[in-house]
């Protein structure tokens, strides 16, 4: 019977071993099926494959920004999840689609900056993951202009023109990969306008309707560290440092949660626990004195009785406990006016 089997795999890989070359698509149409045509193929047809068949059915999750060294990671991981993938290219001329590992990617055109491109790549989708960022160019150690669109454009008025899509095409969770902002900056700035509005549409929107608004720390190509390592936190009084693949780890599991662990609408700084810094020291050393605790243990850090690294406490800090969904379960959702971000660093790319 295995030999059987065997057989009949080889045969269906064989036959679905040529290339296939898609024909011309215009930029109106849903892009065509090139790449890997055997692994979809067998994937589909022989039982012993069933991922890719299911994977195609689902509805895919947007990355706006899948070109981005952040981005890129979020798709590798939703693929390595069998969760189907649109990924939006700013200057991709021609629509297409790859099969990775028997997953549909589909490569779209689009902007944040546009909002008809918008509504047209988020239409039909699960979740929304937004991971654009802004690269300034360096001349004599000043900012000149912006390689990928101002920080206006692609925040300030890209933030509530997303929601806006999102909102009326009722898809399920938008998140977005924003910043902990250590210095103030035009893109900080943008940064919180865009966000205040953001918050802003979904406060009239349907209430099945949620977002995540993730503060990054200062990113890292580093290794990921885990889950484990890394601390939630609300208010802006602190953040740290952090690796991109935990970070894009991260926007997955918010983006692919039911919305039972992390909430509806929530708003939250993500770093690694032992590379705490406070916003402001003076306001940090204050609550420490009224928490009781030692101005060594505030600064250097202090283990829970769970063994996560506590720096500066703030009594808001969120820490895994059995896995990567479990750091939301206890963040407060959105209410009232959010916290300004304009005072932090910016590394939102």
């Amino acid at each position: 019977m295995h030999a059987l089997k065997a057989a009949m795999y080889l045969f269906l890989t064989l036959q679905a071993s040529d290339a296939f070359n898609p024909l011309p698509t215009s930029s109106s149409s849903l892009p065509l099926v090139r790449g890997d045509r055997r692994a979809f193929l067998a994937g589909c047809i022989s039982p012993f494959f069933a991922s890719p068949c299911a994977a195609k059915d689902l509805a895919p999750v947007v990355v706006l920004g899948c070109d981005g060294q952040t981005g890129s990671r979020v798709t590798d991981i939703l693929v390595a999840k069998g969760i189907p993938v649109r990924a939006v290219h700013h200057h991709l001329k021609e629509g297409a689609l790859d099969v990775i590992r028997g997953i549909p990617v589909e490569n779209v055109a689009g902007g944040i900056d546009s909002e008809s491109d918008l509504a047209r790549v988020v239409k039909g989708s699960s979740a929304v993951i937004c991971v654009v960022g802004v690269q300034p160019k360096l001349q004599r150690g000043t900012v000149q202009e912006f390689d990928t669109g101002d920080p206006v454009s692609v925040f300030g008025l890209g933030y509530p023109a997303l929601a806006r899509q999102c909102v009326r095409h009722k898809v399920p969770r938008l998140v977005v990969l924003s910043s902990s902002c250590f210095y103030p900056s035009e893109t900080c700035e943008s940064l919180s306008r865009g966000e205040h509005a953001l918050r802003e549409v979904y406060s009239g929107a349907d209430p099945s309707l949620g977002y995540a608004i993730v503060h990054a720390g200062r990113l890292l190509n580093s290794e990921a560290r885990g889950e484990q390592e890394m601390e939630l936190n609300q208010g802006g009084a602190k953040s740290g440092i952090v690796s991109r693949q935990d970070v894009a780890q991260l926007l997955v599991e918010a983006a692919t949660d039911d919305a039972s662990t992390i909430g509806r609408r929530v708003t939250f700084e993500a770093f690694y626990s032992d590379s705490a810094q406070p916003r402001d020291l003076r306001d940090a050393m204050q609550t420490c004195k009224e928490n009781n605790v030692d101005l060594k243990d505030c600064l250097v850090g202090k283990r829970d009785p769970k063994g996560h690294i506590v720096v500066y406490p703030t009594n808001k800090e969120r820490h895994a406990e059995g896995g990567w969904r479990n750091l939301f379960r206890g963040l407060e959702e959105d209410q009232g006016e959010p916290v300004d971000v304009t005072d932090f660093g910016v590394s939102t790319s």
